[in-house]
């Protein structure tokens, strides 16, 4: 079927299409549920029909050329037609205007899409922000629910507490605190509570994950969460470090006050703009006032000042500030009591740019027990100076009398020394008679002898000879005592005095079957000869008395100066005779130079002896050789006396 069309535009917008008459078939179906549509097409309908258009359409469409020829029925169709295709153009307009409705509609829609994806997006970052911000924040920070359970906790109190977050999570927070603080924790927590939106403040002990004490500064406060629910925010910090400085300081201000306590020693400050007085504890214990009594001026201080010396100290501190000098005075305070005590002060005083004084730091020290003894002191040097004019005057007299004794006593020595050198030539003299004598008759110059002759005049020649040795120790005694024993200087070697000393008992050894050992060095040396062969001989001749079996030692040894324990920088020679006799006890060597000292032993009364020998040779060694002698001794071993003497002395 061939179909033609026909368009009528209304305005610039609008194109309405049907078909020819005759063949033009319509149909419309709208739902009964589209009441805005229906609404849209009557009103196209009505508005078509008011405006005149319905004519215009009818006459381009339906004209009145065309209608000759045509019946009155067909009229009336064709007029039907033409006002299905006018209720056909107010449907059209209604779905036009549905239809920008729709798009402004859709562009509302998504303008508000994009805008709520901005939104979400800039919220996505702000929560990033906020969550980085709240992990890195260098505070601790926990949200608690009403229960007091951790809810959540940031990175920042991980790394500073050592717990991960599900180690916390879920559990009291209490668990985490010093078990002292929770009952005090507890109350707080509870008023946090109980006046939401109020900020509480506390310090407590937290601990570490490893055991240690982390001290916190908090401040919680309640809030509520996106569901509405009451939880509670508490933001920490870390003092530990400050408590350890507090408590250092208290520590060191605990000290500084028992310091001052101890020694009495308080300190002040005064500040000169204000006209106020700090003083410290241990100056109101000085004044003894109680803080409450004091009225913390400088006025006020000098109330409390003796009477007599207030001016004395207004003068010289008032001096002390104008002229910037030093502050050191000692001056009397009068306690409520009426007791006086003394006190010594010292200040400095800081100023300004401009020369003016700001303040004035001292010290006040308590000199009261100091004044007492100072003057007890005085009074007791007073009675001492009495007694020792008094005293004086006796040992006066009594000087007087030691000088007479000391003339008699000097005038004794005279007699003495007359005495012992009488008694040394009358007692030289026979005593050489009886021993050349016996000597003669005992090797039978003058005939041959029996045995009991010779028995008999043996113990002669031995008693003359020890009577004789007796004699010339007791001399030498007197003299080293006096002072005056002669000394010959000489140059000799060593090895020919201890070759005489040893060849002088090598008979006696032999006779009593001991072995002799002799080790010798040369060595020039400058002293006295005859003393130090004196002394040798002392040393072996007695080894040879108190051995019995065993050996004899004589050793000479060379010190260097660095090796010696005498005069610093001299060469020494060392005499030591070695024996293996009866030995000494450790508790009788040092009797042993004592005068006239024989210690007990088994061969005491066997073996003759004065008790002179050593206490000469000692004598002898300090004094004229200017050397040392020493004894090692073992009980019933054997013992070493060791001569230490310069080669050279002037």
């Amino acid at each position: 079927m061939l179909y033609l069309f026909h368009e009528l535009r209304l305005g610039d917008k609008i194109k309405v299409t049907g078909e020819p008459l005759r063949t033009l078939k319509w149909s419309m179906a709208v739902r009964e549920g589209d009441k805005e549509l229906l609404s849209l097409l009557n009103e196209g309908i009505r508005k078509v029909r008011q405006s005149g258009e319905y004519e215009r359409i009818y006459t381009k469409w339906f004209g009145k050329k065309i209608l000759a020829g045509y019946s009155q029925k067909e009229i009336w169709v064709f007029s039907l037609i033409a006002v299905l295709l006018s209720l056909a153009f107010g449907i059209s307009i209604g779905l036009f205007i549905l239809n920008m409705r729709l798009r402004s509609s859709r562009n509302e829609l998504s303008k508000t899409i994009t805008e709520h994806k901005r939104s979400e997006k800039s919220l996505r970052e702000s929560e990033e922000r906020y969550r980085i911000l709240y992990d890195n924040i260098p505070t601790m920070n926990f949200t608690l629910d009403t229960s007091g359970n951790v809810v959540s906790l940031n990175q920042f109190a991980v790394r500073e507490l050592g717990y991960q977050p599900e180690e916390l999570v879920g559990r009291p927070v209490l668990d985490i605190f010093y078990d002292e603080d929770k009952p005090a924790l507890l109350k707080q927590f509870g008023e946090v509570l109980q006046n939401p939106g109020r900020a509480y403040e506390w310090e407590f002990r937290k601990v570490h994950k490893d055991g240690r004490i982390v001290w916190v500064r908090e401040i919680a406060c309640t809030t509520k969460d996106q569901k509405g629910d009451i939880v509670v925010l508490v933001a920490c910090q870390d003092i530990t470090e400050r408590k350890k400085s507090e408590e250092a300081l208290r520590k060191s201000e605990a000290r500084l006050k028992e310091a001052q306590q101890i020694a009495h020693l308080g300190h002040w400050e005064l500040d000169l703009v204000e006209n106020t007085l700090y003083w410290s504890d241990e100056v109101y214990r000085i004044f003894d006032l109680e803080p409450q009594e004091f009225g913390a001026t400088y006025e006020a201080f000098l109330e409390h000042v003796h009477p007599d010396d207030r001016d004395f100290v207004n003068r010289a501190y008032t001096e002390s500030v104008r002229n910037r000098t030093g502050y050191d005075i000692g001056h009397r305070v009068l306690l409520k009591n009426g007791e006086v005590k003394y006190v010594r002060e010292r200040c400095q005083t800081e100023y300004d740019d401009r020369g003016n004084p700001l303040r004035s730091i001292g010290t006040v020290l308590d000199i009261t027990q100091l004044k007492l003894a100072e003057e007890a002191l005085r009074k007791l040097n007073e009675e001492l100076e009495m007694r020792v004019r008094g005293r004086t005057a006796e040992l006066k007299e009594k000087a007087e009398e030691l000088e007479q004794a000391n003339i008699r006593l000097k005038e004794l020595d005279r007699l003495k020394s007359m005495f012992i050198a009488s008694m040394s030539h009358e007692l030289r003299t026979p005593l050489n008679s009886i021993i050349g004598f016996s000597s003669i008759l005992l090797n039978e110059w003058l005939g041959s002898l029996t045995a009991e002759q010779k028995e008999n005049l043996s113990i002669i020649l031995r008693s003359g000879k020890h009577l004789l040795n007796l004699i010339d120790d007791v001399i030498d005694v007197s003299k080293v005592e006096a002072g005056i024993v002669e000394t010959r200087i000489e140059d000799f070697d060593i090895y020919d005095v201890i070759s005489e000393a040893v060849t002088t008992f090598t008979k006696d050894i032999k006779e009593k079957g001991l072995e002799l050992k002799v080790e010798m060095v040369h060595q020039q040396m400058h002293t006295d000869r005859r003393r130090l062969l004196q002394c040798v001989l002392n040393l072996i001749s007695n080894a040879v008395k108190f051995t019995g079996k065993g050996s004899i030692t004589v050793q000479t040894l060379i010190r260097e100066p660095e090796r010696i324990d005498v005069e610093e920088g001299e060469t020494s020679i060392e005499i030591s005779v070695t024996d293996t006799g009866i030995g000494i006890e450790e508790e009788n060597i040092p009797k042993l130079f004592n005068a006239f000292v024989r210690l007990e032993s088994p061969l005491k009364a066997k073996v003759p002896g004065t008790g002179l020998g050593l206490y000469l040779t000692k004598k002898l060694v300090t004094g004229v050789l200017k050397g040392e002698i020493i004894c090692v001794s073992r009980h019933a071993e054997g013992s070493t006396f060791t001569m230490k003497v310069p080669v050279r002395i002037e």
